[in-house]
């Protein structure tokens, strides 16, 4: 069986790459990570996909709206 493993994220890039880490180090099972990327900005989002891509996490951008924004 592999654990999944879903994390939602909005602002903070540098997390997910310490989360993969942490996962690798601590964890006897197999798993996968998914990225669930809520962020409103681009560029941030465009960091998070680059990191996913560096350690082959599954990534997912949310539809985002302008209705959405606080």
């Amino acid at each position: 069986m592999v654990v999944q493993i879903f994390t939602s994220v909005v602002n903070r890039p540098d997390f997910v790459e310490i989360q993969d880490k942490l996962f690798k180090k601590f964890l006897n099972d197999k798993y996968q990570f998914h990225v669930v990327d809520d962020s409103m900005d681009e560029n941030i989002s465009q960091e998070f996909k680059d990191i996913c891509g560096k350690y082959s996490i599954h990534y997912y951008r949310k539809p985002q709206t302008e209705e959405k924004k606080f």
